[in-house]
């Protein structure tokens, strides 16, 4: 099956719209949800999709920043929990009371 240009839009804004869900509601993503399936061959973008061919590009790349930042706070998140102290736990041993003496 021959994708179209209008079918690869609709992929990518489908996929856009998943990636923008999982990071708006902090949820997992399955990227395997729909076959990324190999490059499809095309000729040039017709002219009356390029408009919603650029919104698409603007959107994927805020959702890269979006990714990037968040991707850094989770980072410094983790390393600020590294740097805590943690008090060794307490062992908790058994004591033996001599009950006759």
């Amino acid at each position: 099956m021959s994708d179209d240009w209008r079918t690869v839009l609709d992929r990518i804004e489908r996929q856009l719209a998943a990636v923008e869900a999982a990071l708006e509601h902090h949820t997992d993503l399955d990227l395997d949800a729909e076959p990324a399936g190999g490059a499809p061959v095309l000729g040039p973008l017709p002219a009356e999709l390029g408009p919603r061919a650029e919104v698409l590009l603007a959107r994927s790349r805020s959702l890269e920043v979006r990714a990037e930042r968040e991707r850094d706070r989770i980072g410094a998140s983790l390393q600020a929990l590294a740097r805590r102290r943690h008090p060794a736990p307490r062992t908790r041993t058994g004591r033996v009371v001599d009950v006759g003496a």
